[in-house]
């Protein structure tokens, strides 16, 4: 767990400076597209013959050529990432910064897994769960997981609801192998 305690400080760091700057959304779309170069470039980026200031520079000129740019704050984040080989925990530090920019908006992440694509009212129904259980208006993160057969599981502030036929099949499962052992 060290790692995601190192990616959430970054992240914590680069999420001051972008409110300060106003430039949440743009610092986190910077940060997507140099974590996806990262991982696209893994060896040239942990090569540690080269130094971090040359791995920020081309990680410049490539934003350049895709026709975005990023100011002098950031350049120095990212030098201080790289100067501190923290590159591998970039992947991280991205999922931290969108979930700390959504909390500052006093919001909440929820990570919702489906069997299949939710109807809107069935969305309204989990949004309203959500709101309830929080306090706070949810911004979904979804995946579809066709194992589940029906239902939803639903992640948000460490907490787990798991709402589908496979997690109540695997609950009556435990609870029948447990009497049997007694």
């Amino acid at each position: 767990m060290r790692y995601s305690q190192i990616a959430a400080k970054y992240a914590r760091a680069l999420l001051n400076v972008a409110v300060e700057l106003e430039k949440t959304e743009e610092y986190g779309d910077i940060l997507a597209v140099v974590v996806q170069l990262y991982q696209k470039a893994k060896q040239f980026f942990d090569d540690p013959t080269i130094g971090a200031a040359e791995h920020v520079d081309r990680i410049t000129k490539f934003i350049n050529q895709i026709g975005a740019h990023f100011d002098k704050p950031f350049w120095n984040f990212l030098k201080i990432v790289f100067e501190k080989r923290r590159q591998s925990v970039l992947p991280a530090i991205l999922q931290y910064y969108k979930n700390m920019k959504i909390e500052s908006e006093m919001k909440v992440p929820v990570f919702l897994t489906t069997a299949y694509e939710l109807s809107e009212e069935e969305l309204k129904v989990i949004t309203d769960f959500v709101r309830k259980y929080t306090k706070r208006n949810p911004v979904f993160e979804t995946r579809i997981d066709e194992s589940l057969i029906a239902g939803v599981v639903i992640e948000c502030e460490g907490k787990t609801f798991d709402a589908s036929v496979a997690g109540r099949i695997r609950n009556v499962t435990r609870h029948v192998l447990q009497r049997e052992v007694m």
